[in-house]
């Protein structure tokens, strides 16, 4: 398993695409139950998560010079 820290443009390039694809299925009334807002923050909490993870792991598996 490869692990690796993403640099703030890569992260925010998947945001947009994550919120826009959350914002596409919310138009669609496919999560008509769930309001927009939260969904956002759910796919944001989500993604910042696994960045946390990799970022430990990144550090984890970083050779002692």
């Amino acid at each position: 398993m490869i692990f690796w820290v993403e640099t703030n443009s890569q992260n925010r390039k998947q945001q947009n695409m994550l919120d826009r694809r959350a914002s596409l299925l919310a138009n669609k009334n496919l999560v008509a139950k769930i309001p927009i807002k939260q969904l956002l923050s759910r796919t944001r909490n989500i993604v910042e998560f696994g960045r946390l993870v990799r970022e430990d792991h990144a550090v984890k598996n970083r050779k002692n010079p």
